[in-house]
């Protein structure tokens, strides 16, 4: 696959219809997942590159545009996330989104998209109608659509509250050994993450990080903590919106704490209240990061980075800290909370030391330490 630059759009289409045909006989989900994604974004950046590509403000000038043989561009502004997502639940195939649609099934998705019409003209007649309008007009004339994400802006950052654990009753400890964090299946993708994190590096594309369990991408990240060189990683999320990417190197092992404070956190509220009784405070409240379509995956990100530097600052002011954190799958959570704690440590290593835990049920296990 190479970049956009390098590999002609009819070879980034070839090659992920390729991959969607793999992906419907599983035969490397993780592996082909990561390079459907990657040539999703690679066909959406050719199109906004091409010199030729024509912006219309209205319908006269896309139909105008397409009778010119121009590539045209028109923006849909809305509620265009969820509105794919419905499409993705209502029509076959594993297509992830933002996607292209090729000519033979731009039929389809104009069909996807009228089953949900009175759903999109009731909370969001005009979106609904361009994105009809542009099915229509691709179709009339054999085109095929390539669909875009564009951050936009999102809801406006509040910190959130903490909330102290109530006493806990009797009852039985999980307890969380010190072995190994994966079960085999696990060990693979994380060595087949290994893989792609340096053919990532070495070709400077960004890492598709959604589809990883959370003990997975945490220890990942913490090996590119524990690197000897620089550099970022580039990280893109499933909605094809890019992140700040991850610094490499920096991380150097355990500090000496001596009397610090120990504090448990889940990284969000709601996501496993058995936890409950076993933490100080929800780090981020669901409500405020699992905000659907208001945003997209790398403003999450952002947001979760932003909140939880803020966060570690009142927590250091009262001295060094040993923190136990359980964390969630939600990708931009995770990785904006070990922005900001990469960021911290880098500032103050003699001040934090975050062990993450994940729990499994009745049992669990014991990650690798930051710092």
């Amino acid at each position: 696959m190479g970049t956009p630059q390098q590999a002609t759009f009819a070879e980034l289409v070839a090659d992920a219809l390729g991959c969607e045909r793999r992906l419907e006989k599983d035969i490397d989900p993780l592996g082909d997942g990561q390079r459907y994604t990657l040539l999703c974004r690679n066909i959406a950046t050719h199109i906004q590159a091409l010199p030729e590509l024509f912006v219309a403000e209205t319908p006269a000038e896309v139909a105008a545009a397409i009778g010119r043989g121009q590539v045209v561009a028109m923006s849909v502004a809305g509620d265009y996330l969820r509105s794919q997502r419905r499409i993705a639940l209502a029509r076959p195939g594993r297509r992830l989104t933002p996607t292209f649609v090729p000519p033979d099934r731009v039929a389809a998705q104009l069909s996807a998209l009228e089953s949900e019409a009175a759903a999109f003209v009731a909370t969001d007649g005009s979106g609904w109608e361009a994105r009809a309008l542009v099915a229509e007009l691709a179709l009339a004339v054999g085109a095929g659509l390539v669909e875009i994400a564009v951050p936009h802006i999102g809801s406006a950052t509040t910190t959130p509250s903490s909330r102290r654990r109530p006493a806990r009753p009797p009852g039985v400890k999980v307890e969380f050994n010190s072995a190994s964090p994966f079960e085999d299946r696990k060990i693979r993708h994380h060595v087949q993450a290994r893989r792609l994190v340096r053919k990532a590096l070495a070709s400077g594309s960004p890492l598709a990080v959604s589809c990883y369990a959370n003990d997975v991408l945490i220890e990942l990240l913490r090996d590119l903590g524990g690197l000897q060189e620089g550099g970022r990683l580039r990280i893109v999320y499933d909605d094809g919106s890019e992140g700040a990417g991850f610094d490499l190197g920096g991380l150097r092992g355990s500090p000496e704490l001596g009397d610090a404070e120990d504090f448990a956190v889940s990284l969000m509220s709601m996501r496993h209240t058995e936890q409950d009784l076993d933490v100080d405070m929800a780090w981020f409240r669901n409500r405020e990061v699992s905000v659907g379509d208001r945003r997209v995956s790398s403003e999450t990100e952002r947001w979760c980075r932003e909140v939880s530097m803020s966060q570690f600052a009142e927590l250091l002011a009262g001295g060094p800290v040993r923190m136990r954190m359980y964390p969630t799958g939600f990708a931009p959570a995770v990785v904006g909370f070990f922005q900001a704690l990469r960021a911290v440590i880098a500032c103050h290593p003699s001040k934090i030391e975050v062990r993450p835990l994940y729990f499994r049920g009745d049992g669990g296990c014991q990650g690798t330490p930051w710092p």
